[in-house]
């Protein structure tokens, strides 16, 4: 059985919040509160005008907010577009069990209700090539190790078989030819590219203002592995085959890290792979009570059968 969205362990309301800025962040404790977003790891508050609260609602998130704090000002420098660095450090207390942050607050909508632009998604394109530059462990800061991001894609069949029952469960297996195009994948050879990555690039974290790329946000995922993980999204985000593949052209042009032909056909049949992935989780754990999600793995998937 394929469960939804996650139970929140501790839920925090914003009486709660108040206290917690009362105690850790003065500076934050006269502004207007107001509940934002709660998402599978977090639970979120506007700080009127211009931040937001960001709190773990499970114990296993603590360490993905962790990543945020440690990992986000350094991956802010390589980027263009802007990111949710945290601007302070919320620690455990008595009430609340884990770590929390303030971050900037974006003006903009996710592209899973606004989506980008052709533009947009050459913005897209570059944002991952300067994100994914190879891990550098003389320099770079010692990045978080992922069990489900970024590994080869057969540390994923298991939980694909199961999405994949709990679809034909709920009468909406997918077609033969997506199968085919997962079994693909799953043939190639494992990738040994360590770049760094965002690590779950759905249409929710991905923010667009009048089409335009605007910010990318949720980062606790972050970690160092194989590229297609990230490349999934190009399936995700951009519908239209011509704009996926001068998007795909994009990146391709903008790494640092060397491909030879063969290479870059292994690495966008593992892409697809990750977005059959992407879409079969989204579709299998929407359908129990997030019907926005559904939405988006259906989307996804039909983008592969296109």
């Amino acid at each position: 059985m394929v469960n939804g969205t996650p139970r929140a362990e501790i839920s925090l309301d914003a009486a709660g919040l108040a206290r917690l800025l009362r105690d850790q962040a003065p500076a934050w404790a006269d502004c207007r509160i107001e509940a934002f977003a709660e998402g599978w790891d977090n639970t979120m508050f506007r700080l009127y005008p211009s931040h937001l609260a960001r709190l773990p609602r499970r114990q296993s998130a603590d360490a993905l907010l962790q990543n945020e704090l440690r990992l986000l000002p350094f991956i802010a420098a390589r980027l263009k577009i802007p990111i949710p660095v945290p601007v302070h450090s919320g620690r455990p207390d008595g009430q609340f069990p884990w770590h929390w942050s303030i971050v900037p607050y974006f003006e903009a909508a996710t592209a899973s209700d606004r989506p980008l632009n052709p533009d947009g998604c050459m913005q897209w394109a570059s944002c991952l090539a300067e994100l994914h530059r190879p891990y550098a462990p003389d320099r770079d800061p010692h990045p978080p190790v992922n069990p489900h991001r970024g590994v080869p894609l057969e540390a994923r069949r298991t939980g694909v078989v199961e999405r994949l029952a709990a679809l034909a469960d709920l009468d909406e297996p997918p077609p033969p030819e997506l199968i085919a195009i997962w079994e693909e994948a799953l043939a190639e050879p494992p990738s040994n590219l360590k770049v760094w990555l965002h690590g779950d690039p759905h249409p929710g974290n991905v923010l667009s203002r009048e089409g335009a790329l605007a910010a990318v946000v949720d980062w606790g995922d972050i970690t160092v592995g194989d590229p297609a993980g990230d490349l999934g999204s190009f399936w995700m985000l951009i519908s239209d085959p011509v704009v996926r593949a001068s998007a795909i052209e994009r990146y391709l042009a903008g790494i640092t890290y060397d491909l030879s032909a063969r290479t870059v056909t292994s690495l966008l049949n593992r892409a697809r792979g990750w977005a059959f992935i992407y879409g079969v989780i989204l579709l299998s754990s929407g359908l129990v009570d997030n019907p926005a999600h559904a939405a988006v793995g259906r989307t996804t998937l039909a983008n592969l059968s296109a």
